[in-house]
């Protein structure tokens, strides 16, 4: 059974419903009304085998939706793992790579020192020996 042959006898048992609660005799002083069971329970009974497709149809693409959305969060966090982790590589990286600059450059700038006191320690012998 189709769709559209589905949805009007769902709908006519839906007004049929309706039209026997409207059209039910009202207890006094109250909001209620008085039905008979038995035609309430046939509607219900119609709805329900006019519904079971679309329901089940309806449930397994909510399921669907559920387990994308499951697999979807799970590589979302995974992504979001393996990101810091490359994040903390590269500042581990970088940091190494400024240490060992930073350290480069004081060697060199130990280095030019020793250079310069020797060639000033070199410089005064020479004096020296000019001088005797």
């Amino acid at each position: 059974m189709s769709e559209e042959q589905e949805r009007p006898g769902v709908l006519d048992a839906v007004d049929e419903l309706e039209e026997l609660v409207s059209t039910a005799r009202r207890v006094p002083l109250s909001a209620n009304v008085m039905v008979n069971e038995d035609e309430v329970l046939e509607l219900v009974d119609r709805i329900r085998l006019a519904l079971p497709e679309e329901l089940v149809a309806a449930r397994h693409l909510v399921q669907d939706r559920d387990r994308l959305m499951a697999g979807a969060e799970q590589e979302a966090e995974q992504l979001l793992a393996t990101a810091e982790q490359e994040s903390e590589r590269l500042v581990r990286e970088a940091s190494e790579r400024a240490v060992a600059a930073v350290s480069d450059h004081e060697v060199t700038r130990q280095a030019r020192a020793q250079a310069a006191a020797s060639l000033a320690e070199a410089e005064e012998q020479a004096a020296t020996t000019r001088a005797e």
